[in-house]
């Protein structure tokens, strides 16, 4: 009797065995299912966004108009095209007429805080060789 105990036992741990590799067979599928659909539903909405930043994109060349090969406004002075040399070409704006021909102002003190300024260093100074000399 001894032998049937043990090959019902060998029997009862193979089912198990095998019960054990179906059921995490069956896991192991639905986990990869599910890895694929999400994989597939990033592709999807990646695709999507292309598609609206392309059409943004192309919304905001429209709306702006002049703009560089990029679709990116340039701030600032446009550049002086040369047509050789240091001719500038007759269609861009040189340095000369961008500005209007002025210069821009600077920003500074006005002549009252230039004064303001210069008495308070020479208040400085004259206590600051005072405690020196003692």
């Amino acid at each position: 009797m001894a032998k049937r105990r043990r090959r019902s036992t060998e029997r009862g741990l193979e089912g198990t065995v095998v019960n054990f590799a179906e059921d995490l067979g069956r896991i192991l599928g639905t986990a990869q299912r599910k890895a694929e659909d999400w994989m597939n539903q990033r592709q999807a909405i990646t695709e999507q966004l292309t598609q609206i930043r392309d059409t943004a994109t192309k919304y905001l060349s429209q709306l702006a108009g002049g703009t560089n090969g990029a679709g990116i406004r340039r701030r600032g002075r446009p550049r002086v095209e040369t047509l050789g040399g240091d001719v500038p070409a007759p269609f861009s704006a040189t340095p000369e007429t961008a500005g209007g021909g002025r210069k821009r102002k600077r920003r500074g003190m006005s002549a009252a805080q230039r004064k303001a300024v210069g008495e308070r260093m020479r208040k400085y100074w004259a206590a600051r060789r005072k405690a020196e000399g003692k």
